[in-house]
């Protein structure tokens, strides 16, 4: 079964905050779901956008971020 993050997880997981978590999601760099009316990211999702080239803003502060579940190609 997949993993559900929350903007807060993925904010906390990247050390950004959740504003630009919630950009990367309009621009559409940072796909989710909806649960209701709230906001998850899957795994799979998470996995893509790190691998697919990340905006500037996780580029300068991507040192030593490790993504729980997250398995290097």
């Amino acid at each position: 079964m997949e993993q559900f993050y929350t903007v807060e997880e993925v904010a906390t997981t990247l050390k950004v905050t959740r504003q630009t978590v919630y950009r990367w999601m309009q621009s559409g760099a940072l796909r989710y779901v909806l649960a209701g009316e709230r906001r998850r990211v899957t795994q799979s999702a998470l996995d893509a956008f790190l691998k697919e080239g990340k905006p500037e803003e996780l580029e300068e502060t991507s040192e030593g971020i490790t993504i729980p579940g997250l398995v290097a190609a």
